[in-house]
């Protein structure tokens, strides 16, 4: 196609110089035959194509031809004639200029998505390396999944966060309204099919959801498979903050609203909870790993989950959709390791403390970010405001014993595993908050002995001390070797990493020594060798020059032997 618009163009230049010098009345009859000729070429040339919208240029410019011959039909007639055939081929040139477009921002979606893949492969590595290291991820990798927009689900799988995208996008959306002047009812973050792999959204404005899912299919339907629209979440303006708000997910091929609704389940006994999950999933319901929570859609059957919907205009009902200015509050951490408390002062309320211990959690050993997600996950959601503290968080029951949410999740992990039944008595441990139950779950993971857990699997150590003796404990390392690390005189969270390398050092110093006590135990062994072969050696030769003598004194029996026969 490419070839005969290149060839069209270049007869259009022709035809056109034909038309001026016609115009001039300058053109010969020699000239005008030559010019016949050429275009008669040019239609030939054209047969071979059956493209539809070829037919209509091939039509006018046997016209053309025709008012060529027919000198008759005057110089208006041609003029008119090549006027048609010029907006003819003009058309289907920038038609294909247009489609060379489309492929070239194809391809350029294509290579995004490949580099997009690729930077969250790196970012899976950097975390698996974290694991190995140190046993858990680092809070640098933290800080950079969060820059990156991306969290970890349960099973430490890279995966992005949708809403932050969406969030992400919002300011730029927003400076695309106030410069085109062209306020739009509603924005869509639109993504792309691709493999699977969630990519950097494409944003568009319409007046209705209706108007863009229907500009979303249209163009799917000049673009590959591989690279359709698959889902894209729709906002409204708020007209007064001038911010799109409560995204709803759209699927772009159906134009029907799967926005998740997420589940309130009960507090219940394991076995009961395990029944009530099954019925949800057989109804339909899925779990979602990162917000660890069962979700349905407006495509299940709503009434079969009337029980467990949330109530218009809770917390849990707006999710995500909730306006980020709606709640204002403010979180301190207190400064020293054995400080686990942190203030919260909420907006029109007197400011109050709340204590990680009630929590499981070590408030100071947490980002700001997962101190946050900790106070709107548990502690605001119990708040009661006419107190100044919050409720105690709910507690779970497990196999007759009492645990906190948190405590709760770590054992759930631990099934999901499939540890042994020994392996659960050693975390069934109410008395240890979430986070030192997780250094005795990396423990028991990393192969150490019910005994050498029990060291530092107590209330007393810190969250820290547990995982500096796990590292030691792993290399052969006993408690005293490691008192002078684990003293937590001094300590602040900040001499963590300090305490970690102060540990390696001494893995490494470790591995030289048997390395070096290696080398001096094989060079003796070579030395024995040595002296040992040097001595049989020795023994041979010794015995061979005995033989070579006793060969070469005479023998009187073999004398007489030889005199007899002759």
């Amino acid at each position: 196609m490419e070839t005969n618009l290149q060839e069209l163009d270049d007869m259009l230049k022709e035809f056109s110089n034909y038309i001026e010098r016609l115009n001039n009345k300058t053109l010969s009859r020699k000239d005008k035959g030559v010019m016949i000729q050429v275009a008669e070429s040019y239609y030939d040339s054209l047969q071979v194509v059956s493209d539809e919208a070829m037919e209509a240029v091939k039509s006018t410019l046997k016209e053309f031809i025709d008012s060529m011959y027919d000198e008759a039909s005057g110089i208006e007639h041609s003029n008119a004639v090549f006027q048609q055939l010029s907006s003819q081929i003009e058309a289907l040139i920038l038609l294909q200029q247009r489609m060379d477009s489309i492929n070239n921002i194809f391809k350029t979606d294509v290579a995004s998505m490949n580099l997009h893949d690729e930077k969250l492969k790196w970012m899976q590595d950097l975390v698996t390396i974290d694991i190995k290291i140190y046993g858990a991820v680092s809070d640098q990798t933290k800080e950079i999944l969060d820059v990156q927009h991306c969290e970890l689900t349960d099973e430490n799988t890279v995966v992005e966060k949708e809403v932050e995208q969406i969030e992400q996008n919002k300011e730029t959306a927003n400076s695309v309204v106030k410069d085109t002047g062209k306020e739009k009812s509603y924005q869509a973050a639109s993504y792309l099919k691709g493999n699977g792999t969630k990519q950097k959204p494409m944003i568009i404005y319409g007046n209705s959801p209706e108007d863009i899912i229907t500009t979303l299919q249209g163009w799917n339907m000049a673009r590959p498979d591989e690279t359709k629209f698959q889902n894209c979440y729709i906002r409204k303006l708020n007209t007064e903050t001038n911010l799109y708000e409560n995204a709803a997910k759209y699927d772009v091929a159906t134009g029907i609203d799967v926005t998740p609704i997420y589940l309130n389940l009960p507090h219940l006994p394991k076995t009961e909870f395990m029944k009530l999950v099954d019925s949800l999933k057989k109804d339909g319901a899925k779990y979602n790993p990162v917000k660890k929570a069962f979700f349905i859609t407006k495509k299940n059957n709503l009434n079969k989950f009337s029980e467990y919907l949330p109530l218009p205009g809770t917390q849990m009902e707006q999710g995500e959709n909730r306006s980020r200015k709606e709640l204002n509050y403010e979180v301190v951490s207190g400064q020293e390791y054995y400080d686990n408390r942190i203030q919260i002062s909420i907006e029109g309320m007197e400011a109050f403390h709340a204590y990680g211990d009630d929590y499981g959690v070590h408030f100071p050993s947490l980002s700001a970010n997962e101190t946050r997600e900790i106070v709107e996950k548990f502690i605001l959601p119990n708040l009661d405001e006419r107190k100044t503290v919050p409720e105690m968080t709910a507690k779970i029951e497990y196999e007759g014993k009492m645990y906190n949410p948190l405590q709760y999740e770590v054992l759930m992990k631990a099934e999901s595993q499939k540890y042994t039944p020994g392996q659960m008595e050693l975390l069934k441990r109410p008395d240890l908050t979430a986070d030192r139950l997780n250094e005795v779950r990396f423990a028991i993971k990393d192969g150490l002995s019910a005994e050498q857990i029990s060291q530092f699997a107590t209330p007393s150590f810190e969250q820290w001390q547990m995982d500096i003796c796990r590292e030691g404990f792993q290399h052969g390392f006993n408690m005293n070797d490691m008192e002078d690390i684990i003293n937590p005189e001094g300590y602040k969270p900040s001499d963590w990493g300090t305490r970690r390398n102060a540990m390696q050092h001494m893995v490494h110093k470790k591995k030289d020594a048997q390395k070096h006590a290696g080398h001096d135990l094989k060079a003796k062994n070579n030395k024995s060798d040595k002296e040992s072969l040097l001595g049989r050696l020795n023994e041979n030769r010794a015995k061979l020059k005995a033989e070579n003598t006793e060969s070469k004194e005479p023998s009187k029996g073999r004398d007489a032997q030889v005199y007899d026969n002759r």
